[in-house]
């Protein structure tokens, strides 16, 4: 995507600054999102990558998931504790 001018919404930068105060080690961080990574018009490409995502994640380090702020989501604290509690099963 270099070159590519991309707008954004107040959603993207809330889920950026999270990801930098989560993720930040002074490495390198890759991040994919879909939205951005995958030509959400073009059908055949859109099915292929929804076709590889599981391998995408399987070869992940970490995966950190953005559902959004809890602010705008009056679930959001419950949807927190759900996503807490599927992370401690994983280290199970």
């Amino acid at each position: 995507m270099a070159g590519v001018v991309v707008y954004s919404t107040d959603k993207f930068w809330s889920a950026k600054l999270e990801c930098r105060r989560e993720c930040y080690s002074g490495n390198t961080t890759w991040i994919w999102i879909d939205a951005l990574c995958i030509d959400q018009q073009n059908n055949s490409e859109r099915n292929h990558q929804v076709r590889v995502m599981g391998k995408i994640y399987e070869m992940a380090v970490e995966v950190l998931v953005w559902l959004g702020c809890s602010a705008d989501n009056p679930d959001g604290p419950a949807v927190h504790r759900a996503m807490k509690g599927l992370s401690e099963l994983a280290e199970v």
